[in-house]
């Protein structure tokens, strides 16, 4: 036959222009010298047809490359129907998707104006259009089985996705969500022991809180602010390979929170039946979205006061950072574990804030996630009237208490006055979204009435700037 005449790169040419797997597969069967040139171990036609379709893993060989290839085409081409996660058809599909996120950007590939390009982002993308992944968060009665956390995990991370209008993906479940965003932390809380584990159904719940309010026409708080936003206003998918541990996030961020008016109506969601009704939210869109604009320039960030920690606990721990960073278990170091911002944003009025960013262990072996802590404030921080106070001031942020790299100043500020908002939350892997809880400090901690959640997505400087 003739293609025993030709050398294997010829051979190997050939199949790297034969697109269809299908047409690949049978170009192998032709003859022993056609299947070596595919599926030899010196081949390199699946490590090229890998690289075309997926964004290669590092260390991989070309016998491995194959196996991951026909293993995807074979479990995402398949219609997967997602219910709570448990089936084996769900958790064969999951963890290939996993496998997807992490792998993501791992090329290094640049698109012609010079951003980073993924093939697994676009792979994912058609799967998510084509499946019910997104369209099943909350979407099925409840029963006595738990969702799957992976299952949770990746539709938070897809959640800018579910907000696309074009996607037309459903929100369901509404009035659980809505009791979830404003349960007590005691009940709900937003961390695990230590806070080694994430509570992803809580998160998942207040992504499923903003994306009604976002995008039902109906409710018209937020929808149609959200619609008029240009493309790159909105939330977008992560732009660079996911990594584990404490990473530096964007400056400049939109987003919004919402608020019962009245603390009794507080007391009444949470006692209500799960599910039982829908609550008025109160969410002040007639200035648009609340702006946040970070600066993580330590040279400006001197101080970290005391009352701040106590109200927020931010700062990590020794195990925490030893779990998160991998060192050995010692102290906390600015730099290393943990990171001070300051902030200024416009809600309605200006404001400024301070606050603390430290990773945390991955969830689902996915990376990338962090902590986010921060104080917002109206008007700078009031010193007492004592001398002790004034000698400690920070001179480079007035109001604020000197203290060293991994230290706190020890002198109090007064907080009596009401303009104060403490606020926690978790920054998504990737680092474009971030959702949370925030509080009143002054509230009484035992009842904590006065809170709701908060959604932040971050944009372009410029189009801040402009909008």
């Amino acid at each position: 036959m003739a293609f025993r005449k030709l050398p294997v790169e010829m051979l190997e040419n050939v199949a790297s222009y034969l697109t269809d797997d299908k047409d690949l597969c049978r170009f192998a069967s032709i003859c022993p010298e056609t299947y070596a040139a595919v599926h030899s171990n010196q081949s390199g036609v699946w490590r090229t047809r890998f690289a075309f379709k997926y964004d290669s893993p590092l260390g991989k060989t070309a016998p491995e490359l194959k196996k991951i290839y026909t293993t995807r085409c074979t479990i995402l081409n398949k219609q997967v129907l997602f219910y709570h996660g448990r089936s084996s058809e769900e958790q064969k599909c999951l963890r290939i998707i996993r496998d997807l996120v992490i792998d993501s950007f791992s090329n290094g590939r640049r698109g012609a104006s010079g951003e980073s390009v993924s093939n697994n982002i676009t792979c994912l993308r058609y799967f998510v259009r084509r499946s019910n992944l997104l369209q099943s968060v909350f979407g099925w009665p409840s029963s006595k089985y738990k969702s799957n956390n992976l299952l949770q995990v990746i539709q938070l991370l897809f959640m800018h996705w579910s907000l696309e209008f074009s996607l037309d993906c459903p929100t369901y479940g509404f009035p659980n969500s809505q009791r979830a965003v404003y349960s007590h932390p005691n009940e709900l809380p937003m961390f695990g022991d230590y806070k080694l584990d994430v509570n992803i159904e809580l998160l998942l719940h207040i992504a499923n809180f903003f994306k009604y309010h976002l995008t039902s026409e109906e409710e018209a708080t937020l929808f149609y602010p959200f619609k008029d936003l240009a493309a790159d206003q909105k939330p977008r998918t992560w732009k660079s390979r996911i990594g584990q541990g404490l990473s530096e996030i964007g400056s400049t961020w939109k987003g919004s929170y919402a608020y019962l008016h009245d603390a009794n109506l507080v007391e009444n969601i949470r006692s209500a039946v799960p599910g039982s009704g829908i609550f008025t939210d109160s969410i002040d869109y007639q200035d648009g979205f609340q702006t946040l604009k970070l600066d993580f320039n330590q040279a400006n960030c001197k101080a970290w006061p005391r009352d701040f920690e106590k109200h927020l606990d931010a700062l990590p721990s020794a195990l925490l950072s030893t779990f998160v960073e991998g060192h050995a278990y010692k102290r906390p170091r600015r730099g290393r574990d943990y990171l001070l911002f300051t902030g200024t944003g416009i809600d309605a009025e200006p404001f400024r804030c301070s606050g603390v960013l430290h990773g945390l262990p991955k969830q689902e072996y996915i990376p990338g996630w962090q902590r986010i802590t921060m104080m917002k404030y109206f008007d700078l921080p009031t010193p007492p009237s004592s001398s002790v106070y004034a000698t400690a001031l920070n001179p480079i942020r007035p109001g604020w208490v000197a203290y060293g790299l991994d230290g706190m100043g020890g002198s109090s500020i007064d907080m009596s006055g009401n303009n104060y908002w403490a606020y926690e939350g978790v920054v998504l892997p990737g680092g474009m979204m971030m959702l949370g809880r925030w509080w009143s400090p002054l509230d009484n901690q035992s009842e904590r009435l006065s809170i709701g959640p908060f959604i932040f997505w971050n944009v372009p400087e410029q189009d801040m700037l402009e909008s």
